[in-house]
């Protein structure tokens, strides 16, 4: 019994044999590159964060200390503190009279973000809630 021949066996292989193969190469290509780049995205996104919630927790531990200054603890030098704690270093460091301490924090990136991105700032302000509302009807 004899078999039809194929058209591929005469004239060779057709011209887009293996397209599809390029063609998905390509695709996966795109698509690491931009799981690659939502990630450092998402990264970046987590260190400014990070830094804000430093801030804050620095700003409220800078806070607690200067509403009991009988316990001796210096203002800025708690903020610092819990700023390291956090991963993050002090920039500056206020207290004004009324016990409000606003504290500006830096935390750099590690890895493949540090060579993207740069350090994130974040400020921060705490204080007794008197001086906010005291703030708040003077602006008006």
């Amino acid at each position: 019994m004899s078999r039809p021949l194929d058209d591929r066996c005469i004239d060779g292989p057709a011209p887009d044999d293996g397209s599809a193969s390029v063609l998905l190469l390509a695709v996966l290509a795109v698509a690491a590159v931009l799981a690659g780049t939502l990630a450092l995205t998402a990264s970046a996104r987590a260190l400014g964060a990070a830094t804000s919630s430093a801030a804050d927790l620095a700003a409220l531990a800078g806070a607690q200390a200067a509403a009991a200054p009988w316990t001796g603890a210096v203002p800025c030098t708690v903020a610092a503190e819990a700023a390291t704690r956090n991963g993050a270093e002090i920039v500056t460091c206020d207290v004004d009279g009324l016990g409000v301490v606003e504290v500006t924090v830096r935390r750099s990136p590690r890895g493949a973000l540090a060579r993207v991105a740069g350090p994130r700032t974040a400020t921060a302000r705490a204080g007794p809630a008197w001086v906010r509302d005291a703030e708040q009807a003077g602006a008006r």
